[in-house]
């Protein structure tokens, strides 16, 4: 059986996939079980499920025997997990798996982002095997040597893509983390209110940053609960669960309202910290105490989206776009760790000729 695309790749309203050969039913029958006897003819709506999980509402065309169509929503990562049950793993020419190609089939179904998702689709197309293959051609070791810095800057790029950065907002009650919250998850999620410590859980949601996915949490403010205040317990638990989240973030923005007291210019910070002036509309306008941005994310919540995204791009080193059509990525630990060897031994030959021959653990990811 054959699965292909027959409208044009990238976001759209409707994408069509095609089945065609032996087996079209039985194949389509792993996400919509009625397929086995649905009649020929027919076009019926679909949930497509796997594994527990609903992939899509789709229409289906069921042709003949030999040819289906899917009509699909045109969002890439629905039809990249939907391709990624459909289709066959890739395989080598002597019909051995495509270790490589296989893991990132495999990932497929998994990426957090649109641009995640065809990082993927070009590592399943072969393209960092043929940078590998490449790289164990190259005969000078200083070519070598830049070559592996590049593949492994572009795998931990890669990773900001596949991965979501946790992102803790953090700051004093009132400091405006609700209403960035909401602005970055597009929606009313979190309580926004005038009154002090209205957030005393952590709320968490999966949003984007310029097409770089996160996973961002809201906490409770900081401030001393005095003992007959109400809620006392729960308030001071939400804080420690502030405190510990603050611990383990991956990217920490430190909100401080403008019209508020702001931190002294001397202040310690965080290493993995940035520092937002909030409500910026309110405040006195002007330097803000060495904070990286100021925002007004209830009078422009666009703007505070985009400061936030300048920040993210700068502070991790990334470049404007998450993904580059045809480029090579390692995108998982063994291919990252085969690199890493790989330079390790080469920086080690520099100092000993005996060193074992640097392109090894290279040769070893493309053989297993």
């Amino acid at each position: 059986m054959n699965v292909r695309q027959l409208t044009a790749s990238g976001p759209g309203g409707v994408a069509v996939l095609e089945l065609s050969g032996d087996g079209v039913r039985t194949a389509l029958a792993t996400l919509w079980p009625a397929a086995l006897v649905a009649p020929s003819g027919a076009l019926r709506l679909a949930r497509l499920e796997f594994g527990g999980e609903l992939l899509d509402e789709a229409l289906v065309w069921i042709e003949s025997e030999q040819r289906v169509e899917l009509h699909l929503h045109g969002s890439p990562p629905v039809v990249a997990r939907v391709l990624a049950v459909l289709s066959p793993p890739p395989a080598t020419g002597d019909a051995r798996p495509a270790v490589l190609e296989q893991r990132a089939w495999e990932l497929l179904p998994h990426a957090a982002s649109e641009a995640g998702a065809r990082i993927l689709l070009d590592q399943v197309d072969g393209a960092l095997r043929r940078a590998l293959e490449a790289l164990c051609a190259t005969a000078d070791d200083r070519a070598a040597a830049a070559s592996l810095a590049t593949l492994l800057e572009a795998g931990r790029v890669a990773r900001f893509a596949l991965v979501p950065t946790s992102v803790a907002l953090v700051g004093p009650v009132n400091a405006g983390k609700s209403t960035l919250f909401n602005a970055l998850v597009g929606a009313q999620r979190a309580i926004v209110s005038p009154e002090p410590g209205a957030t005393r859980d952590m709320l968490s949601e999966r949003a984007e940053l310029g097409g770089w996915p996160i996973q961002v949490f809201d906490t409770a403010g900081e401030r001393s609960v005095s003992d007959d205040a109400v809620g006392r317990d729960l308030e001071a638990r939400g804080q420690q669960l502030a405190r510990e989240l603050s611990a383990d973030a991956d990217w920490i923005v430190r909100l401080w309202a403008s019209d508020g007291v702001l931190p002294p210019r001397a202040a310690p910070r965080h290493p993995r910290e940035v520092w937002v002036a909030s409500r910026a509309d309110l405040g006195a306008g002007g330097e803000r105490s060495g904070c990286d941005a100021a925002i007004s994310a209830a009078r422009d919540p666009r703007d505070a989206v985009a400061q936030l995204t300048r920040l993210f791009v700068r502070e991790h080193a990334l470049p404007a776009q998450a993904w580059s059509a045809g480029a090579a990525a390692p995108f998982d630990s063994p291919s990252r760790r085969a690199l890493e060897f790989a330079r390790a031994r080469l920086a080690s030959r520099e100092r000993d000729w005996r060193e074992r021959d640097w392109r090894e653990p290279l040769l070893d990811a493309l053989r297993r």
